[in-house]
């Protein structure tokens, strides 16, 4: 059980120390779009919590953090096709946005997040499975 909390927190921080160095780093991402870094604090601070979190309600944390992968994925995602700023080409700003290696990073990040949750929950059944059928004995 301790791996399973080690893996899903250390994804967690890796995601949320990636979303830290965007904010830092991208001056662009706060002078063109404002709401978006905004939002990507939020995500940040869910996936510190998150990771804390996992520590004392592991089954919690688990569907959180499969949560907020899928929702900041689609939000990413999202970004890239309908996200550009008023004026900008989407094109312009597809390539930029695929461009930054952080940017990219991070959307991947959000699937690894999502695929150790899951299977985090999957594991956490079929150990309660395999307890309650050894009890049923």
């Amino acid at each position: 059980m301790n791996k399973l909390r080690t893996a899903i927190s250390a994804v967690l921080l890796v995601s949320a120390i990636v979303g830290a160095v965007i904010l830092k780093t991208d001056a662009w991402l706060w002078a063109a779009a404002p709401s978006h870094a905004y939002g990507l604090i939020v995500f940040v601070v869910v996936d510190l919590g998150l990771a804390a979190i996992v520590w004392r309600a592991t089954r919690l944390a688990l569907l959180g953090s499969a949560l907020l992968g899928a929702v900041q994925f689609t939000a990413m995602a999202g970004d890239v096709f309908t996200g550009q700023p008023a004026g900008m080409p989407a094109s312009l700003w597809q390539q930029y946005l695929l461009g930054d290696a952080y940017f990219v990073a991070l959307l991947a990040l959000q699937l690894a997040v999502i695929a150790v949750a899951v299977l985090g929950l999957t594991y956490r059944r079929t150990m309660n499975s395999a307890v309650i059928k050894t009890l049923e004995r």
